[in-house]
């Protein structure tokens, strides 16, 4: 299982979006934005699968997580 990352735009330090799967899983998230509470800068960030990796579950994070707090509009 990997975790979805996203690079913090004010920071540049990559923060877990809460969400774990796999590579099948990454693919068929659907093309809808999301929001995240980001622990490195405080902030929530907007982010979709286009702009997010997959990280393997088992390389070091540091402990910190962010909190997906919903979904918005689909992504054009």
């Amino acid at each position: 299982m990997s975790i979805v990352v996203i690079l913090c735009p004010k920071t540049g330090v990559q923060i877990s979006t809460g969400i774990e799967t796999d590579v099948a899983g990454f693919s068929k998230l659907p093309p809808t934005k999301f929001e995240v509470d980001c622990w490195a800068c405080g902030g929530r960030h907007t982010w979709s699968r286009r702009w997010a990796t997959l990280l393997e579950a088992d390389a070091t994070m540091g402990g910190q997580a962010g909190i997906p707090i919903s979904t918005t509009a689909d992504v054009p």
